[in-house]
């Protein structure tokens, strides 16, 4: 029943994320956007690869990039878009961001830690398959 709930759930995050980023809403997108959308995209593959069980790349990357999309994802949604949407998006905007974004992305990265962090045996397996396949190629 989880492996169901996460899979439905990283559809949903990746329709919202990619539908919605700020670089296709905003008449003048800022360089944080262009960061913002490179680091959605990744936190959406990461996901769908934790949600699915498929290995996305190697655990190296994720153990190195969990920490740099956290950080930005507050960065980016607490202070930068807080500062710049406001502006640009009025009131609205940024209580939506406030209340709807926390549990969002909270609930991503939970997901985005477990396929970083508490994945080893299945990023064992992965390596193995990975070996296995160019083994028989090579």
């Amino acid at each position: 029943m989880k492996s169901i709930l996460w899979k439905l759930y990283s559809v949903f995050f990746a329709v919202i994320v990619l539908t919605a980023p700020a670089v296709l809403m905003s008449p003048h997108p800022t360089a944080f956007d262009y960061v913002d959308l490179l680091t959605s995209v990744t936190a959406v593959l990461g996901l769908i690869g934790f949600a699915f069980r498929k290995a996305v790349g190697i655990e190296a990357f994720w153990r190195t990039a969990f920490p740099v999309l956290a950080v930005w994802e507050i960065a980016y949604n607490v202070l930068i878009s807080q500062v710049l949407g406001l502006a640009q998006h009025g009131i609205e905007g940024g209580i939506v961001a406030w209340v709807v974004g926390p549990v969002l992305f909270g609930v991503a990265y939970f997901g985005l830690f477990q396929y970083a962090y508490g994945q080893h045996d299945f990023w064992q397996a992965a390596k193995a398959r990975s070996n296995q396949r160019l083994e028989r190629t090579g």
